[in-house]
C-alpha cells in the first residue's frame, strides 16, 4: 500500500465563500486557509496557526478582510491575536465589544443594516440579562454549550416575559 504524501491534503477542504478556503495537509496539525487575491490575481496561502476548525474560520475571515482592505494579512496573524487562548484579552467582554464594533464598521460600509450593532450592544449589554453581566470575564474558548445552555435558563429565570422572538435573537 503506498503511503500519503506528507504536503497531500488531509480530509475535506471546508469551502468558507468563494475565494475563501480551509484545508489541513498531512504534515501539519494546523489549518491553512487560502484567500483569492483579485487584485494580484492568486491565492495567499498562510497556516492559521490553530487545530481548532472555529478559530480558524475566524481567521480566515480575518485574513479575508485583511486581502480585500488595507490591514497587512501578516497583522491578521499575529500571535496575540485575540483568537488565541494566551491572549488577555480574550474575555467575553472585550471580544463582544469587538464585535459590536465591527458590526458598526460593517454597517457604515453598507454590508449590513446600519443600525444592527446598537441591537447587538442590545442584548450583550441589557442591564438585566446581558451576555456581558452573566459571562463577564470568562475567557471565550472555555464557554461551550452547556455554558450557553446555563445562561439561556438564566436568562428565562430573569425575565418571563420575554417572547421566542427574542430569545432567538439573544
Amino acid at each position: 500500500m503506498a503511503t500519503k504524501s506528507r504536503d497531500a491534503i488531509d480530509g475535506d477542504t471546508v469551502t468558507l465563500r468563494k475565494g475563501l478556503a480551509l484545508y489541513r495537509l498531512n504534515k501539519s496539525p494546523y489549518y491553512r486557509a487560502r484567500v483569492w487575491d483579485a487584485r494580484a490575481k492568486k491565492y495567499i496561502i498562510k497556516s492559521t496557526r490553530t487545530s481548532s476548525l472555529v478559530e480558524a474560520k475566524i481567521i480566515a475571515e480575518e485574513m479575508a478582510a485583511a486581502v480585500h482592505g488595507a490591514k497587512p494579512v501578516d497583522e491578521v496573524l499575529n500571535p496575540n491575536s485575540i483568537t488565541k487562548k494566551g491572549n488577555p484579552n480574550g474575555n467575553f467582554v472585550s471580544l463582544a465589544d469587538e464585535l459590536i464594533e465591527r458590526e458598526r464598521e460593517k454597517g457604515e460600509r453598507g454590508e449590513c443594516h446600519r443600525k444592527l450593532y446598537k441591537n447587538t450592544s442590545f442584548y450583550l449589554h441589557h442591564n438585566d440579562w446581558g451576555a456581558c453581566s452573566y459571562f463577564n470575564k470568562d475567557h471565550i474558548t472555555e464557554i461551550q454549550t452547556p455554558q450557553y445552555l446555563k445562561y439561556m435558563d438564566w436568562v428565562r429565570s430573569k425575565d418571563k416575559t420575554l417572547r421566542p422572538a427574542t430569545m432567538n435573537h439573544i
